[in-house]
């Protein structure tokens, strides 16, 4: 009996890998965290709940550290409690988010923010954005460490930005 030995490989050369598209972005918001990035005029924003039922913040400020939801929509927007109380942790990344606003002269006690989803939003939710003028934006997914009697940690969220 004879073996015949291929050369190469049968497998894919590059599994999971992110797609490179220049102009899409990707970032994964971790659960109880936040992540913050630039969008300019006529960039578009999807934020997606994949596991759902994880409240999401959307905030956005102008150039010059002024709230500014408006520049992404028209929606009401409310006070960014969850995006304030996980600057107030003591976590490493939330300092570091503090401390870069700060920088920029933004005030996180001033922040307005857009609701994206809630404990009963189902999975795979997105909101769709385009952005009206340059903005600093942050998207966080708020929450509490899952108590020992519950089922519903928090997760992330994904968000995709396309330039």
């Amino acid at each position: 009996v004879s073996a015949q030995i291929f050369p190469g490989s049968t497998h894919p050369r590059e599994p999971g890998l992110w797609r490179a598209n220049p102009y899409l972005e990707r970032y994964t918001v971790p659960p109880c965290g936040s992540v913050v990035f630039e969008l300019f005029a006529g960039d578009a924003i999807t934020v997606t709940d994949p596991e759902g039922a994880q409240p999401g913040e959307l905030i956005s400020f102008s150039p010059d550290g002024r709230p500014a939801p408006a520049g992404l929509c028209d929606a009401q927007a409310e006070a960014a409690t969850g995006f304030q109380k996980i600057l107030a942790s003591s976590e490493p990344s939330a300092q570091q988010v503090a401390a870069g606003l700060k920088r920029r002269n933004i005030s996180a006690a001033d922040a307005e923010a857009i609701a994206l989803f809630g404990p009963d939003t189902d999975p795979g939710l997105a909101h769709h954005y385009t952005a009206r003028e340059n903005l600093l934006c942050v998207v966080c997914a708020p929450g509490d460490a899952m108590p020992i009697d519950k089922q519903l940690p928090p997760t992330s969220l994904t968000v995709h930005v396309k330039r």
